[in-house]
């Protein structure tokens, strides 16, 4: 459940490639416990934002501001980022499929004895880690035997376990079927409860499980609100969302109106 809490905001952030306003005076807040939605069609901005709230690109004008930091933020690299709480899980599962589960949640991380790998400590503390958030999965699995589904569900978990503050996914069901990307959804409200977590899309099944959207039209805000008021205006939400809504029904996935 969200509250009234700012804990990062951005305002007046613009971004220019050659010859492509990419991002044009977007605001928006984060508010604690709030999942929200950044949605649009493909080459809308949604990635070119991410970016440059993630520190892959710099951003011409504008600011960044987190709570608890008595000066607005910089990302100048995805370290920065992370550093400032803001862990990023993209579209292409960004781990090892030849490695275990364990080796994944604690890769570059891991704990160490006499200077060598704690084999045994990272096992332990990755059985701890998958049944605490109840993910369905062994330590010494190796990844490339889980499903593409459970693949993401365990990138979430990891940035999880980092302790960020800010999670964002950045198109997480693009390779997945509605079936999985179903399960996917379910799975990251239980994992995000206590994250403001920032959800990137151009499905707009993922809006149900969303406490506010904001919907992304050539660089710039065209619409914002909750998934009900959104389709109250039917604009160009509205339109996007009957035009999907069809396929789903047709895989049998339910569709929230």
């Amino acid at each position: 459940m969200s509250s009234t809490q700012t804990v990062l905001e951005l305002q007046h952030i613009s971004k220019s490639f050659p010859g492509v306003k990419a991002l044009q005076h977007v605001d928006f807040t984060l508010r604690k416990g709030e999942i929200h939605a950044l949605m649009g069609e493909n080459g809308a901005g949604k990635s070119t934002l991410i970016k440059v709230l993630t520190g892959v690109h710099p951003f011409e004008s504008g600011e960044i501001k987190m709570e608890g930091k008595a000066a607005p933020i910089v990302n100048r690299s995805p370290q920065d980022a992370q550093d400032n709480g803001i862990s990023t899980v993209y579209q292409e599962v960004n781990l090892c499929p030849n490695l275990t589960v364990a080796e994944n949640l604690f890769i570059g991380r891991e704990p160490r004895k006499a200077g060598l790998i704690d084999w045994k400590t990272m096992n332990k503390k990755s059985t701890e880690l998958l049944k605490d958030l109840q993910i369905d999965a062994k330590a010494t699995d190796k990844l490339e035997e889980c499903s593409l589904a459970k693949q993401q569900i365990i990138a979430i978990a990891r940035a999880v376990d980092m302790n960020c503050r800010v999670l964002i996914l950045d198109e997480p069901t693009a390779a997945l079927d509605p079936i999985s990307e179903n399960e996917l959804y379910l799975k990251y409200n239980e994992l995000t409860e206590d994250k403001i977590s920032f959800f990137i899309s151009h499905r707009l099944s993922s809006t149900r499980f969303c406490d506010r959207i904001l919907f992304i039209k050539d660089g710039a805000v065209a619409e914002s609100g909750t998934h009900e008021e959104l389709m109250a205006k039917k604009g160009a939400y509205y339109r996007m969302y009957q035009t999907q809504s069809m396929y789903y029904r047709e895989m049998g996935v339910a569709v929230n109106e």
